[in-house]
């Protein structure tokens, strides 16, 4: 397996979904950046050229795709959900809240 950063899984997904390049070039990436990325995961075994000069994914990137997945999922598992049993519902901005007076007397 061969380790491949977030942008490569990015091409390899729209590839493989036949999206646009637009997502791409909203990463900031240019048009060589991404023509050396596509070049390094043909060299990889991730993508490959049909008879039709098409590219495609092949296994080895689906199974990079899935993996990459699978990590991110196993990231968000590892997440604090907040728990929203334990939130009180807001005071009405009509009621107005004055701190008691013990705790005045000793702040002056």
């Amino acid at each position: 397996m061969i380790i491949i950063n977030r942008n490569e899984i990015i091409i390899l997904k729209c590839i493989k979904q036949n999206n646009s390049f637009s997502i791409i070039k909203g990463l900031g990436l240019s048009y060589s950046q991404i023509a050396l990325i596509i070049q390094n995961l043909v060299e990889n075994g991730s993508l490959e050229y049909d008879e039709n000069d098409i590219i495609k994914v092949t296994d080895a990137g689906i199974k990079e795709i899935t993996s990459f997945d699978n990590k991110i999922a196993d990231k968000e598992q590892l997440w604090i959900h907040p728990k929203y049993d334990k939130y009180t519902t807001p005071l009405n901005p009509d009621i107005i809240v004055l701190p008691s007076s013990k705790k005045l007397k000793n702040s002056i």
